[in-house]
């Protein structure tokens, strides 16, 4: 029996999933890049309660205290970070984790052909990497 590459690729990301489903842990949020990028590209496609699943505790406090709900607060973040959903590509260009924190430094295109340099600090909730202020 031959498998060819596109199979083992399937079969692998298949594997992936599962494995990273067992332990807890979103494959959208098993390292601080991979995480930055599925935020941004949630809130791209104004998937407002997938962006929000990926923001650690401490700004979802302050969004639900600007707002006074935080789904609204999600959203005009998420407006305003993909520019209402306008983010082309994200290039990241430097992380450095330091055991339950990261940084993600980036360079995030958008349609109008202009980018912007992004960092976003990251904390580690529950085994997941979550968007987090920093403070």
């Amino acid at each position: 029996m031959r498998i060819d590459c596109a199979q083992l690729r399937s079969c692998t990301l298949l594997c992936v999933l599962v494995l990273s489903s067992c332990k807890g842990t979103s494959p959208l949020t098993a390292n601080p890049s991979i995480a930055v990028k599925s935020f941004y590209m949630s809130c791209n496609a104004r998937e407002y309660s997938k962006a929000e699943d990926q923001i650690a505790s401490d700004i979802k406090k302050q969004l639900h205290g600007q707002s006074g709900a935080l789904s609204d607060g999600v959203k005009l973040a998420c407006d305003n970070l993909s520019r209402k959903g306008t983010i082309t590509t994200i290039d990241v260009v430097g992380e450095e984790i330091r055991g339950n924190v990261a940084d993600v430094n980036s360079k995030i295109h958008y349609k109008d052909g202009t980018s912007i340099n992004d960092h976003e600090p990251l904390v580690k909730e529950n085994g997941s990497w979550m968007i987090t202020s920093g403070q």
